[in-house]
């Protein structure tokens, strides 16, 4: 295996573009792009102070440096070096920011979620998203960028609202009937929405209606006999010592497998083996911590 030389880093910014030419790192304000092929430095770029979040546009044309600190955000065009875009929100300040799927609007939302401000790279305008929610996975969009999905907060209770993403109109606006959403998620060919809560509940919602379709949870012993339990087994290889033959070292040969593992079907029920969060501490992890559609959208799996 070869090695490339060492570069420095900063806060552990560094990514690859979406097409997969490019690499961007960051040494505190200093952004620098190399190709992928020769690791050779095509852009450097600096900002206004020390990077802390980058992310490129879907395109690989433009890439953003948010400093967070500043409340601002630093655009840079790979095809045009000369040309930059800086925003700044001011007394508004800035805890996260990101690209919309056409690469030409970005969204930056203020401190204590208050708002989100969507820039227009092209036309320079600016739209205001209000309620916002502080929340694992608060923003969606559909494969194809036509729609947004965002989770807000309002009068103690959630709701989610459908927004067009050509103009940032309001599309559908709902209750969800969760105690505290934890995150949302588009399946990948649009017709439903995923929607859990932190009490272990993920919620299926049909696009036309917006009403729950199914509702999954985590429970922990599984007695419906429909589900299919799989658990895994180890088992040491079995030497066969009639016939042992000695063939000399391989150079570089890593060390041999000591035991082997498959997955047997368990019969139900089935407790499944939980650790208990710790709830006297700040942010304890409570609630399904990660949630995937599979590409063809027929299976979602979780994570408690």
């Amino acid at each position: 295996m070869n090695f490339s030389e060492v570069f420095k880093l900063s806060s552990l910014l560094c990514k690859f573009s979406p097409d997969g030419k490019y690499l961007a790192s960051c040494v505190q304000y200093r952004l620098v792009v190399r190709d992928v092929n020769t690791l050779q430095i095509l852009q450097l770029y600096t900002c206004l102070d020390q990077i802390q979040h980058i992310e490129w546009s879907a395109d690989s044309l433009f890439i953003l440096c948010a400093m967070y600190k500043r409340g601002l955000v630093q655009v840079w065009s790979l095809e045009q070096p000369e040309w930059h875009c800086k925003i700044d929100e001011g007394s508004a300040g800035l805890v996260a920011s990101c690209w919309s799927p056409d690469g030409r609007h970005i969204l930056n939302t203020t401190e204590f979620h208050l708002r989100i401000t969507v820039w227009s790279l092209c036309t320079k305008s600016v739209s205001y998203i209000k309620y916002p929610k502080a929340c694992l996975q608060g923003i969606t969009f559909t494969r194809d960028g036509r729609y947004m999905a965002l989770a807000e907060r309002r009068d103690c209770k959630d709701y989610v609202s459908i927004f067009v993403c050509s103009d940032w109109q309001l599309l559908r606006h709902f209750d969800t009937d969760t105690q505290d959403l934890t995150g949302i998620e588009w399946a990948p060919n649009g017709c439903v929405l995923a929607v859990w809560d932190t009490c272990l509940e993920v919620r299926i919602l049909n696009h036309v209606t917006w009403k729950m379709i199914t509702e999954f949870g985590h429970p922990a012993a599984i007695n419906d006999p429909k589900i299919v339990v799989y658990k895994e087994a180890e088992k040491s290889p079995q030497l066969g010592l009639g016939c042992l033959s000695f063939p000399p070292p391989r150079a570089g040969a890593g060390p041999l497998p000591s035991s082997e593992s498959k997955y047997e079907i368990a019969s139900v029920p089935v407790s499944l083996q939980t650790l208990k969060p710790v709830t006297d501490r700040a942010n304890p992890k409570i609630g399904i911590g990660m949630l995937a559609f599979s590409p063809d959208s027929y299976f979602l799996a979780t994570r408690n």
